[in-house]
């Protein structure tokens, strides 16, 4: 059955960034992916819906390179046991895999033996399984949040000082 609804799309839902959210800057948010495939996956959210790179104007690049060299490197201390590495990746248009239209940017800590260490196409499918599900219950996603914005000082819109 065709539909022209449009698609719910949880990165222009309030609700779901305040939920998320860890660090914001001027035209882009930081989420912490609630389906991480690996500790430390965050997901950069340009806050203005569009749903392919080719749409974000210079002045939203360069605020992402801007949150990216502010994320990044807490993001690598806090999770890469001591690499310097990471998956950064656009899924964009339909056949890439992308499950929500909304322009978004994975950020994946990776370390020396991670569970994906001898086959990097397993990360990918791992977007869209659960496969560290063991440990990402609600409770240590919000756990991580909590942490993550106590490292940048985020305070949520409406929250009590």
């Amino acid at each position: 059955i065709k539909s022209d609804a449009v698609p719910y799309d949880p990165f222009c839902s309030k609700e779901l960034i305040a939920k998320q959210i860890y660090f914001e800057s001027k035209h882009i948010n930081v989420l912490y992916n609630i389906h991480p495939i690996l500790p430390g996956h965050s997901l950069l959210v340009p806050k203005r819906h569009v749903e392919n790179i080719g749409e974000l104007s210079e002045e939203e690049w360069k605020d992402i390179l801007k949150a990216l060299d502010k994320v990044l490197p807490v993001l690598l201390k806090l999770y890469s046991k001591g690499s310097s590495s990471y998956n950064l990746s656009f899924n964009v248009g339909p056949y890439s895999g992308r499950v929500i239209s909304h322009l978004h940017m994975h950020i994946v800590p990776r370390w020396k033996n991670d569970q994906f260490s001898k086959d990097a196409n397993a990360l990918y499918a791992g977007l869209y399984k659960d496969i560290y599900e063991k440990d990402a219950t609600k409770e240590n996603i919000t756990a991580e949040i909590e942490r993550l914005r106590k490292i940048f000082k985020y305070k949520p819109a409406g929250a009590k000082a």
